[in-house]
């Protein structure tokens, strides 16, 4: 880059052709003579017809190029104020039985949670919670978000059943940095090794710093899935998982993080906490006690601790389990020292896996290392005190190397198969496994490396160093520890010494420097060495500080050993340059099309793909020729970059082969996308060389150092590869002061300058050092050089042109400073004047420095100008001395004596310098440098700065065309090269005047403090211009009106042609009080006036402008389906032609007969009957008669959701608002089909009148609420505020407000707010004088600009008006109480009246519905200033300030923009869509005519036109149609107005866009945490001037009260329900069934009575709910009222789903019930029941459903399911009726089987019973019924058993008695 800026340069000082200069300066970005060659050879086709351009030296791309040589510090990373907003919406299928479940967050260590819900496991919470943090951003990304999900039990909150972790660095990622509405999946807690997931869990997600508005819903996240189940089964559920994953792309994977050993730690316990531990304890003190601790996704282990080991071994792994990719990526490294109380970080490292792994189909797993990381942070040196201990956790920039870590990650997929929809999952480690050392083949080979240093000058050194010694020490990695530990410390331990150093440091808290401030030649030094010989540094004016080294600068060298990691260096800087070379040529393109030269940007866009897409090549060859196969992930990173730079080639040469003007802008954004990618192709994951330190050490103290990458000055001799940005170039380096001490107004003085030449490569390379040493530099020494000789040296004449500065910052308690400004050329330095009390000062005049001797070749410094350094101080002579103010850099155009002094190089032209005040901007600088080789001839630059031109000449420079003039000016004696005198700046480098007329308008002040204790009662405001004041007329007494008297005035001054050179405006506020005091109460300055100048603009441009056609003109909004002029004609006939000729009048007769012509033909037009129907069944189902401000509202919101559903929808602040979709019209084009329905009894529109209502219906499905929304009339509703809708302009196209500040800045940080004393409000307009008579325009108020710019403005005298604030609502409110909410209430503040309408608090509630209206009768201009505060009530405390919005009522009333009431999009006369203003649109359209000078307007309602401005406004036909059947032609007429009003901002040249009818959404803000976000207000104003007739009603816009319904679910019969039990005599399976249904939830639910013993499943109830519930019907929700606990003082408003839950229970009389199986579904959405049971079967998603309210009863058999919801638990046949609380009332029922109409008892078979209450039926059951034929068989066995034992018993008797004969 610096080469090819030298031949740029070069040829332009050799007074080369433009045509060779325009070729190296359009393609300077080439880095080398042989590149540039092949870039000619590549492109010398496309450059034949490209015409040269000159490229000034001043240009932006030489300035930045300049300017890169001067290295500044890194920004800070200080703490800020984030925001992280959480919402948990509802959870679906989570897996168990009966719970209750809650949601615990914890962020960090806060932790919050939701409330409880009972028995179900589809919770709906809607719950917010907001985490508040001041940290910087990277410790608030670190943080991990932890939900979890618990299941309540009694008292406490029971077991935890899943959880999800999601770190913030994730959730950052996500454009807007947020997720919305995205489904969390969530994995068990007890087997985390599970690859199930438990449920789904809906969230939003945001994280939101300083100054940045919540975001809203994004398109490409809309997200809200109307059908979850339908979702999950097409599996298009909106899942939130990592950018860029999808769905079934995750795998779940153990991460082994494997821990091998550390070198280089610090000391932590030497010295006197040593000693302290041996005299007590009397052990051998230690050195350090390492271990590591690795954390990832919310799991932490440790390593062992080794104890005292400075170079500790540990070979141990930790293993982790997580599904990649994770949303938890960050794994965080800390190596701590083990202590006794609190364990110390000694370093941390963060690997991120998204970085070392690619998720693309050519990816692979994470890997990392083996390879050593470095750590940094603190100093290495111990002290009891540290203050920079922070730095040691990564909260700053590290100022020290503390050691370096070998680590080594690998990544084991646990199966071959991916998990879908998993999300992050932990595992527990395996225990802490020992593994093998890793061998040393696997490491990169150590080589020997140096790293050198010259410093050529060391200047502008702190003022407070100016009497002591100061050195500078060079080191990379464990090489400045320069103490020496006592011997018997350092026994056994291993130290890592490989420079030799030779004078010892110590830090600043050592007492007894070491360092000996005898001055040493470096030159003969017999050692090398990385510090410097102390200096003393000298001054000539005692402005500037610095060490002359003379002759001989010194040499610095730091010889060390590491491991050879050059090639991941090295492809680095390969991506650098081509990010370097794709970026320039961009830059170059961007600059073409700035000047209109579309030709030459697309050529040059051409050539640049053409040559990036071989670069790319190149660079992929390289890789193959030169790969880095060290580890894994070198290898795979280097496959993986090769097909990125591939593909980056194809897409470059698409780029080049696809060209046109027309594609330019997409091709320029495909090239940013391409340079976003090189560029991550630059960051290296794994570790390099460690990063080079440099250090000031002052009195042997570290005082200020510099921190750089070591690949920024790497130097390979290979000729393919880059060497680093800054080797061996000349550097400029600022040193800043160590951590904190940087921070604020300690870090705004530079510690120290230098220009050093810096090297580093391999010991065998070290002759390189010498090759690229600036020209005259050379050594004494055939080896490495100790030190360089300067064997040139020119004199030069510098020349600075400091012309004006502009937006300083205040220094004085008044707000305004007292400048000068400091220029330091190296030991040099001049001042200019002084000019007091401004911030925008002018001081013309040109400094001059001779004879200045620099150490370079002239040819050199032509190449390589050097660094000038601007301060600017405020002169104070009392406080104790100057203040800083600012700096900026800056460099002079060289002139060598051989050139000539002559255009187009010189003179140097003035340039805008960015002036900096620590980390913010301060101000710009307008001025320009040039510094002449002496001997000159001052002849020529005399012939040049005073030859009079015949005219004003241009030319083109960095800012493009900025005008030159070369005027007469004797300015002799200030060229003489003897002369040092301040003098102005010559006239042909100042920019060209010209006389301008600036005409203020003073309209008035606000909100003026007291200065001194006393109030501003006289303010007078002045504004001063180029040394010309404008001083209004002082006001009377600001207390009782503070408008000015006098309100327009004017002044003549000289202002530059160009309006980049134009001086600012500052504005003063002076109280004039009495005895002629005038005290400055505060200050503005306008920094540009582009704003403020007026072009009048010809006839010819507006003749020219593009005027719709009249069938654009018909169209309706982008939203809609619209219509052409020439379609009405084809698809009427000639039917609307013929009924015009014959009703040429414009009688009403005429009209009716018109429009019942145009309906009947519509109502002819034949159409499909499944879309006829489909229309009348939506249109039927509309409440027409119901409909309010808030059906409105809700279908705006509604088809504000919808478009953003749509592929390419619009936000809502995108375009206009729309017209109604009832007045669509549409025909069968492009395949749209028309269709015409008819509805009937609109009483919305009317008193009762019907009308066609012509739509067109859309061919995607629409949900049902969206097709009943699109028939009701809506508003616009924005984002924001209504002053940041663009084209609204603010509200300040002629009334400006400015704000006045006095008082210091202090700090980096703006806190204008503190500063603020007022406001002025008024207008400034500057144009030419004489002004151009014959342009043809308006002024900014709308009136003649030939009466003056303010012609047409109305009065400003007090007016009263009538003011209506409507509150529509609240959202996402920040928490204030304990519990998460809020009882927000609303205090409006106007002027000194306050409103308190604390008595309608809401409580507990985050979005709370507000629906006030305040009204309140003002006076403009005391009473113009509106604050809405939303407090927090509390019960006991004060009542805490949630956040506030202030409105400028003022410039809403006097607008052009009409922002007093809001357009409707429709004229009627009554309804929910009332006309709202108190005048009709046909009179405001009469008096917006009269103001912009037209003609009025001209009605034709026999043509549904009018004609204004020789434009035609037709309305619809299908508007025609209706007015006709429904009203007079009145309506057509003001329908018509208002059809223009809507497209006023057509009208030119007056025309702008009318405020619709609309509800703004405004931010509110607490001055405790300013700009952070508190949440957002819906509403909006309507103002009425009280001088008017009649003021129409206020809108109500009360909260809209639920209506009562009363559900009644009849229980019939319940069959197949799982059997639960076993019987304990019998085995048998059995369940004690009964159901219970409930809508709120449990506590509110009711229950069958039991049907006992069920043995096949079936149950019999005849059983009766009745479920009465409130429910708004716009919502979709049920409103419930309830206490949250017993100490609670309100009932807590909760909102639910309609959702009906039945469930099935087993009976148990000792133990709990027993859970079965549920069914829940939605009112809205409720499934058809099967006709009988056995066609009952699990619920799909593409079931058909019906909504309750509509059908009212609804009878059938529905399933049961059971816990995992993929099988059946039972089938119940139930009817359900919903009424309304009327007629419930007037048809009562009785509960269960009660009367009135009471339910028959159910036919149970006798198995149902208790048994102990019916012991006897319960024997007979068992016995009896079961064993009846046992029973008889065993009587009838035991009695033949008996007879035959009585037969054989008795027998031998009787044959005795027969025997015998008795």
């Amino acid at each position: 880059m610096a080469l090819s800026l030298a031949k740029m340069l070069k040829k332009t000082v050799r007074g080369d052709s433009a045509s060779n200069v325009s070729q190296v300066a359009t393609f300077s970005t080439a880095d080398s003579a042989t590149e540039m060659s092949d870039e000619s050879t590549d492109t010398s086709s496309t450059l034949e017809n490209v015409e040269p351009e000159f490229l000034h030296p001043y240009s932006t791309k030489c300035k930045q190029t300049c300017l890169e040589r001067v290295i500044r510090p890194s920004k800070h990373n200080y703490p800020q104020d984030f925001q992280v907003s959480i919402s948990i919406i509802e959870i679906r299928k989570l897996q168990g039985l009966n719970l209750n479940p809650m949601v615990e967050i914890h962020v960090g260590d806060v932790k919050k949670k939701t409330s409880s819900k009972e028995s179900t496991n589809c919770p709906f919470f809607d719950e917010y919670f907001v985490f508040d943090y001041h940290l910087p951003k990277q410790s608030v990304l670190e943080k991990i978000v932890t939900f979890t999900v618990f299941s309540v039990a009694t008292f406490t909150k029971g077991k935890p059943l899943c959880q999800l972790k999601v770190e913030l660095a994730a959730i950052y990622a996500f454009p807007g940095h947020q997720v919305y509405h995205k489904w969390a999946p969530l994995m068990s807690c007890d087997d985390q090794g599970s690859e199930d997931i438990q449920g789904y869990m809906k969230v939003d997600i945001a994280i939101t710093g300083k100054d940045s508005a919540r975001p809203t819903a994004d398109v490409c996240q809309n997200s809200a899935d109307e059908n979850f189940d339908k979702a999950c089964e097409r599996k298009t559920l909106n899942l939130l998982l990592p950018p860029g994953c999808g769905q079934f792309d995750r795998q779940k994977a153990k991460i082994h993080v494997k821990i091998y050993k550390a070198e280089d730690l610090p000391f932590m316990n030497i010295g006197i906490l040593a000693n302290m531990k041996k005299a007590f304890t009397g052990e051998k003190p230690d050195l350090v006690d390492p271990y590591v601790q690795v954390s990832f996704a919310g799991v932490m282990y440790k390593t062992s601790v080794k104890k005292g080991q400075c170079s500790p071994v540990w070979n141990e792994q930790l293993t982790f389990t997580e599904a990649l990719p994770a949303l938890c990526s960050t794994i965080n490294i800390k190596l701590k020292d083990k202590a006794s109380v609190t364990d110390d970080v000694i370093g941390i490292y963060h690997i991120d896996l998204m970085e070392i792994s690619n998720t693309g189909t050519t990816g692979f797993l994470p890997t990392f290392g083996p390879c050593w990381v470095n750590l940094y942070g603190s100093k290495r040196e111990v002290n009891v005190l540290n203050e920079h201990r922070a730095l040691n956790s990564s909260q700053g920039e590290g100022i020290a190397y503390r050691g370096r870590l070998l680590v080594a990650v690998s990544t084991e997929p646990v199966s071959g198969f991916t998990i879908v929809d998993e999300t992050s999952a932990n595992e527990p480690a395996d225990e802490i496994t020992r593994i093998p050392a890793v061998p040393e083949a696997v490491l990169p080979k150590k080589g020997d490396f140096l790293l050198a240093g010259a410093v050529l000058e060391a200047t502008m050194i702190n003022p407070k160093y100016k009497n002591q010694a100061i050195q500078f020490e060079l080191s990379i990695g464990n090489l400045e520890q320069t103490f020496e530990a006592p011997e018997d410390q350092l026994k056994g331990v291993t130290l890592r010494r490989e420079s030799v150093i030779k004078i010892p440091v110590f830090d600043s808290h050592d007492k007894t420097p070491l360092i000996d401030s005898q001055q040493i030649d470096p030159g003969v030094c017999s050692e090398f060495t990385n510090i410097s010989a102390p200096r003393t540094p000298k001054t000539n004016d005692k402005r500037v500080y610095s060490i002359n080294y003379g002759v001989e600068k010194p040499c610095l060298y730091v010889q060390t050993r590491l491991e050879d990691t050059t090639a991941r260096m090295h492809s680095q800087n390969l991506s650098d340059y081509l990010a370097e070379y794709l970026s320039n040529g961009i830059a170059d393109v961007k600059s073409f099309l700035s000047y209109g030269d579309m030709e030459k940007a697309v050529t040059r866009l051409t050539a640049v793909a053409k040559r990036f897409a071989v670069l790319c090549i190149s660079c992929s060859n390289i890789w193959s020729i030169h790969p880095n196969s060290s580890t894994k992930l070198d290898r795979e990173r280097g496959r993986v970059c090769k097909l990125k730079l591939e593909n980056l080639s194809s897409k470059a040469r698409t780029i080049r082969n696809t060209l046109t003007y027309n594609t330019i802008k997409t091709k320029i954004r495909q090239c940013l996308e391409m340079l976003t990618e090189v560029r991550a192709l630059a960051e290296e994951p794994q570790g390099t060389f460690p990063d080079v330190f440099i250090w000031m050490i002052v009195g042997g103290k570290r005082v200020a150092y510099f921190r750089l990458l070591a690949r920024d000055i790497l130097y390979t001799p290979e000729t393919e590869l880059k060497n680093g940005k800054w080797c061996s170039k000349l550097n400029t380096i600022l040193l800043r002061l160590p951590g904190k001490k940087s921070a604020g107004a300690g870090g705004w003085q530079m510690q120290a300058q230098l220009s050093m030449i810096l090297w580093l490569g391999c010991l065998e390379d070290k002759e390189s050092f010498l090759e690229n040493l600036p020209p005259g530099y050379r050594s004494r020494y055939a080896d490495i050089p100790r030190s360089l000789t300067c064997s040139c040296e020119d004199v030069y004449q510098f020349r600075a042109h400091l012309y004006q500065a502009r937006a300083l910052i205040g220094s004085d308690n008044s707000g305004l400073s007292d400048p000068y400004a400091v220029v330091k050329f190296g030991e040099h330095s001049v001042v200019t004047k002084t000019i007091y009390e401004t911030l925008s000062p002018t001081w013309n005049q040109m400094l001059l420095i001779n004879n200045i001797s620099l150490p370079y070749t002239a040819e050199y410094m032509k190449i390589n100008p050097p660094i000038i350094t601007i301060e600017l101080y405020d002169e104070d002579n009392i406080s104790g001395g100057p203040e800083f103010l600012g700096r900026t850099f800056a460099f002079p155009l060289v002139k060598l004596s051989t050139d000539k002094y002559e255009g187009p190089t010189f003179p140097a032209l003035l340039q805008w310098w960015h002036i900096r005040r620590g980390q913010s901007p301060s101000g710009e600088l307008l001025a320009s440098f040039e510094l002449f080789q002496k001997p000159f001839d001052p002849t020529e630059i005399y012939q040049l700065l005073l030859t009079p031109q015949p005219e004003k000449k241009r030319r083109k420079n960095a800012l493009g065309g900025l005008p030159f003039e070369v005027a007469p000016q004797d300015i002799a004696a200030a060229l003489s090269s003897e002369q040092e005198a301040i003098t102005p700046i010559p006239g042909s480098i100042r920019p060209v005047y010209s006389k301008h007329r600036i005409e203020v308008m003073f309209w008035g002040v606000r909100e003026l403090k007291k200065l001194q204790f006393m109030s501003v009662n006289r303010p007078r405001v002045d504004v001063e211009c180029a040394g010309h004041v404008i001083s209004s007329v002082p006001i009377t007494d600001a207390n009782v009106n503070p408008n000015f008297s006098v309100t327009v005035m004017h002044t003549d001054v000289e202002l530059p042609d160009d309006e980049t050179y134009c001086p600012p405006i500052t504005i003063r506020c002076v109280d004039c009080r009495n005895f002629g005091r005038f005290v400055l109460v505060g200050t503005h300055t306008i920094r540009s006036l582009q704003k403020y100048l007026y072009h009048p603009k010809s006839k010819d441009s507006f003749d020219n402008l593009h005027i719709k056609s009249p069938s654009k003109l018909i169209e309706g909004t982008a939203s809609e389906p619209t219509i052409s002029r020439q379609a009405v004609t084809s698809k009427f006939g000639n039917l609307v032609q013929s009924t015009i000729l014959q009703n040429t009048s414009s009688t009403s007769s005429g009209l009716k007969n018109l429009g019942q012509e145009i309906a009947s033909k519509t109502a002819r037009t034949p159409l499909r009957r499944s879309q006829s129907q489909v229309q009348r069944d939506e249109l039927d189902e509309i409440d027409w008669s119901s409909l309010d401000w808030w059906s409105k509202y809700y279908a705006s919101v509604d088809k504000l959701e919808h478009e953003r559903g749509k592929p390419g929808g619009r936000g809502e602040s995108d375009e206009p608002a729309d017209d109604p979709a009832i007045i669509t019209y549409s025909v069968k084009e492009n395949g749209v089909t028309s269709i015409f329905s008819e509805k009937k009894e609109a009483a919305d529109y009317g008193e009762g009148h019907e009308l066609n209502d012509i739509v067109v219906h859309e061919n995607n499905d629409v949900s049902r609420r969206h097709s009943m929304f699109k028939h009701i009339q809506t508003l616009k509703i924005y984002d924001r505020e209504l002053e940041a809708v663009k084209e609204f302009e603010g509200f300040a196209e002629w009334l400006h407000t400015f704000n006045f500040y006095r008082g210091k800045k202090i700090a980096d940080e703006e806190d204008e707010e503190s500063r603020l004393v007022g406001k002025f409000k008024g207008c400034l307009q500057i144009y030419k004088n004489p002004p151009d008579l014959s342009a043809q325009d308006v002024n900014i108020v709308g009136g003649d600009p030939k009466m003056g710019m303010f012609s047409g403005m109305p009065a400003n005298s007090p007016v009263k008006v009538l003011v209506r604030i409507y509150i529509v609502l609240g959202k996402e409110l920040h928490p204030a109480d304990m519990n998460g909410k809020a009882d927000p209430y609303l205090i409006i503040k106007l002027g000194q009246k306050v409103i308190n309408d604390i008595d309608n608090y809401v409580p507990k509630n985050l979005n709370p519905i507000f629906g006030r209206c305040f009204e309140q009768e003002v006076t403009f201009p005391m009473e113009s200033q509106l604050c809405i505060q939303v407090m927090d009530w509390d019960m006991f405390s004060k009542n805490d300030l949630i956040g506030e919005t202030k409105i400028d009522l003022e410039n809403r009333y006097y607008s052009r923009h009409r922002a007093t009431c809001g357009l409707n999009n429709l004229y009627h006369s009554s309804g929910y869509n009332a006309w709202r203003d108190r005048q009709k649109p046909s009179l405001i359209l009469a008096k917006l005519c009269t103001e912009a000078r037209i003609d009025p307007p001209h009605y034709r309602l026999h043509q549904s036109k009018v004609t204004v401005a020789n434009r035609e406004f037709y309305l619809k036909p299908a508007l025609v149609s209706y007015i006709f059947k429904n009203y007079d032609a009145s309506h057509m007429e003001e329908n018509l107005a208002l059809e223009v009003l809507k497209h006023w901002s057509e009208v030119k040249p007056a025309g702008c866009a009318l405020v619709p009818e609309h509800v703004e959404t405004r931010s509110l803000y607490s001055p405790e945490k300013p700009g952070v976000e508190q949440g957002k207000l819906q509403m909006w104003i309507d103002m009425f001037p009280l001088d008017a007739p009649s003021v129409p009603k206020p809108v109500d816009i009360s909260p809209r009260k639920p209506i009562a319904y009363e559900l009644r679910v009849t229980i019939w019969n319940a069959d197949e329900v799982i059997l639960e039990e076993d019987d304990f005599f019998t085995g048998e399976k059995s369940s004690d069934i009964y159901i219970k249904g409930f809508l709120t939830g449990p506590s509110e639910s009711q229950s069958t009575d039991v049907h006992y013993r069920s043995l096949t499943g079936e149950g019999n109830f005849n059983w009766r709910f009745i479920l009465p519930f409130d429910y708004l019907l716009a919502e979709q929700k049920i409103v419930m009222k309830k206490k949250e606990s017993i100490f609670s003082w309100d009932e807590t408003e909760v909102k639910l789903p309609a959702k009906l839950t039945l469930q099935v229970w087993d009976a148990d009389h000792i133990s709990a019930d027993d859970f079965l199986g549920s069914f829940s579904e939605e009112l809205t959405r409720f499934p058809r029941g099967a006709k009988s049971m056995e066609r009952c079967d699990l619920i799909t998603p593409d079931m058909p459903t019906v909504n309750l309210f509509k059908q009212k009863r609804i009878k059938g058999w529905w399933p049961f399911l059971q816990e995992n919801r993929t099988m059946m638990a039972g089938k119940v046949e139930a009817e359900i009726e919903l009424l309304t609380a009327e007629e419930a009332e007037q048809r009562p029922v009785g509960e269960g089987r009660n009367s009135p109409e009471p339910l028959d008892k159910p036919n149970r078979p006798d198995t149902s019973f208790i048994w102990f209450l019916n012991p006897l039926k319960s024997m007979n059951y068992l016995f009896c019924k079961r064993f009846k034929k046992v029973f008889i068989r065993l009587a009838v066995f035991i009695m033949v058993t008996l007879l035959v034992v009585l037969l054989v018993y008795n027998i031998p008797r009787y044959a005795a008695k027969r025997i015998v004969g008795a």
